[in-house]
């Protein structure tokens, strides 16, 4: 789901540029070929007008590359979340949770953070997780939530917090 939010984001800043390059370009144009019903206007005219276009072209066309790099980021961004909340590391998690990324973002096994957390027996994580408003019902890729892993692996504190927290699955 963060994918698709990250996808929306991207196709509206994407949108709203064409746009404001498509006026800023249009402009330029019709300046030009206003210049241009002269029928032989000078050679730095015509100059002017070709790099401003080739200029707006160029700006479109590297809008692809840093589309992807910003959606690849997001993306590793979202797997260092996991990683730092498999280990523990709080300091990790919060910068990353005050970037923006979504505190839920799951990976390939359809696993939150705050799984990862409670399976390792992170209580602290856990509560920094759930401080971010983690879902704390979502049920991972086989069905397994937060509190049924932490009981699993019987860390004990890690399953009062969940349940103060009001999971119940």
């Amino acid at each position: 789901m963060e994918f698709l939010g990250a996808i929306i984001v991207v196709v509206v800043v994407i949108i709203s540029i064409l746009i404001c390059g498509t006026v800023v370009c249009g402009l330029v144009i019709l300046a030009w070929s206003w210049y241009l019903k002269d029928a032989n206007p000078p050679a730095w005219v015509r100059r002017i007008g070709n790099i401003a276009c080739i200029c707006c072209v160029c700006f479109f066309i590297a809008l692809i590359p840093i589309t992807l790099c910003g959606l690849i980021g997001y993306h590793m961004l979202g797997e260092q979340l996991i990683s730092a909340a498999s280990s523990g590391d709080n300091q990790t998690v919060e910068r990353i949770l005050r970037i923006g990324i979504d505190v839920d973002h799951m990976d390939d096994g359809r696993f939150s953070p705050l799984m990862h957390a409670a399976a390792e027996g992170h209580t602290d994580t856990v509560k920094l997780l759930l401080r971010y408003h983690a879902d704390i019902n979502h049920g991972g890729g086989n069905g397994d939530s937060a509190l049924k892993l932490a009981q699993t692996y019987g860390h004990h504190d890690t399953v009062r917090v969940l349940k103060d927290a009001g999971a119940r699955k």
